[in-house]
């Protein structure tokens, strides 16, 4: 949600103005990784599946971390939009909402939690 949103208002910003990195191929493979360590569960599997899973948490965590200096840009007035402000005013809303569910959601860093993939409880 946050990448396609990203995406759209990229396409009504001047070019060159805000760069969308594509993590597609990359989410793929590591739910692919994921999916083949989490079959059999031996020690080396356990260690590929939480490499996999904090790799995963890495892009997420990039794509937030554009969400938020992407709607940081359009607050300032710095996003150079060429096309359809309505467009990239409903994009950044719909970022304004879904960029704090999804730091919600998402785990902890293993520093915080204490334990490998282990979700930590989010305080609502």
């Amino acid at each position: 949600m946050l990448r396609l949103s990203l995406k759209r208002i990229a396409a009504e910003c001047k070019s060159g103005a805000l760069e969308v990195v594509h993590h597609g191929r990359a989410v793929k493979y590591r739910l692919l990784e994921i999916s083949r360590a989490a079959k059999t569960l031996t020690v080396s599997n356990r260690q590929r599946l939480q490499e996999s899973y904090s790799k995963l948490l890495a892009l997420t965590r990039d794509v937030v971390r554009q969400a938020n200096h992407t709607l940081q840009q359009w607050k300032n007035g710095k996003l150079k939009v060429v096309g359809s402000l309505l467009q990239v005013e409903t994009q950044a809303a719909r970022l304004h909402h879904f960029v704090p569910l999804v730091e919600r959601s998402s785990p902890r860093p293993r520093s915080a939690c204490g334990e490998g993939i282990r979700i930590c409880q989010a305080k609502y």
